[in-house]
């Protein structure tokens, strides 16, 4: 076959016989035939059903059947009818699920339903066929692309997750609660075997509520309560102050050391522990839980605004608390801190 007949097939204009125009029009001829070729290798069956290209015969076949008698050619149809049609059906299942998710396919029905410029296309242009099946196979990959990196990206939701390493107060093993310095400075760290040693502890009364009498060196109140202690906190804060004490003393300080559960005399039986309420953006969580309905809400304060705080922590109401220690030594006094990290007030109606 003629250069110029395959370029007229694909309409490609008429061959001007000049070098540059024939080299043009050569490659051209090249690449339509080369893109046949793959389409008909990948999706033969699609390409034939969906007539873009019509089904080729070899010319052997067609001189084969031009040379026939008539009684012989009906027969070969009836017999390939016949086995064109047992062929098709075992097939029909699997075309369909192909079909269904071909790209060629999906590539046509995303253009009939999105995009009606697309039926207007030329369906022997096959360069934009092509071009914009691979733009579409390409938009996929980036959108699953995208997809899996924000899955993989997003963080945790689970808003008691940073509270895991809080230990109940049954999990606590006396002889392994430790304390050290951190390398290089002077400030104590608490530990329980490796972990830093943090308690969640539920159902503590409150004795005190926040007081404004007294104040911080800025002249506002010290957001701060007390609690009650249950004897089994009470022996793990002991041994936490008498391990804290001991290194503090090794370390030839001459801070005053406070100590960490309090006792009144005349209160012998019911020791007491302040917890401190931070109210910098990172710092103490507070949540109110209205009984019996049991509906949450998130208590917002500051160190100027702290009124809805103040009225929600009175004496007698029950807190579940999460609480870190954590020992100091500040103007010639040394002790431990129990730091509020997330409160839970439980409000009675």
């Amino acid at each position: 076959m003629q250069m110029a007949s395959i370029a007229k097939y694909f309409e490609l204009g008429d061959q001007a016989h000049r070098s540059l125009e024939d080299v043009r029009m050569n490659l051209e001829v090249v690449k339509h035939c080369a893109t046949v070729l793959f389409l008909e290798s990948s999706v033969p069956d699609i390409l034939t059903e969906m007539s873009w290209f019509s089904p080729r015969r070899s010319p052997r076949t067609r001189s084969n059947e031009k040379s026939l008698p008539s009684g012989v050619e009906e027969s070969l149809a009836s017999s390939s009818s016949s086995s064109s049609s047992t062929t098709d059906l075992s097939l029909s299942s699997v075309d369909a699920t192909d079909k269904e998710t071909h790209p060629i396919v999906s590539l046509l029905t995303e253009c009939s339903e999105n995009d009606t410029s697309c039926c207007e296309l030329d369906p022997s242009d096959l360069t934009t066929l092509i071009s914009k099946l691979h733009i579409g196979t390409l938009q996929t990959d980036a959108a699953e692309t995208v997809t899996e990196q924000q899955a993989e990206s997003t963080p945790s939701l689970d808003p008691d997750a940073k509270y895991e390493n809080f230990l109940r107060v049954d999990e606590v093993s006396v002889s392994s609660i430790r304390a050290s310095f951190i390398s290089g400075s002077l400030r104590m760290e608490l530990f329980h075997n490796n972990d830093p040693l943090q308690l969640y502890v539920e159902s503590l009364k409150i004795r005190f509520g926040i007081s404004r009498k007294f104040l911080n060196h800025e002249g506002r109140p010290r957001l701060n309560f007390v609690v009650d202690l249950p004897p089994d906190l009470c022996k793990i804060l002991d041994e936490a102050n008498d391990v804290a004490h001991n290194l503090s003393i090794e370390s030839g300080t001459a801070s005053t050391w406070r100590l960490t559960v309090i006792r009144n005399e005349r209160f012998a039986n019911y020791p007491t522990a302040r917890l401190q309420i931070s109210s910098e953006s990172n710092g103490t969580e507070v949540y109110q839980i209205e009984e019996p309905l049991e509906t949450i809400q998130k208590l917002n304060f500051s160190s100027n605004e702290f009124e809805d705080l103040e009225s929600a922590l009175l004496p007698g109401t029950l807190v579940d608390a999460y609480f870190s220690l954590e020992p100091y030594d500040y103007q010639k006094m040394a002790g431990i801190r129990l730091a509020a990290k997330k409160l839970v007030i439980h409000m009675k109606k």
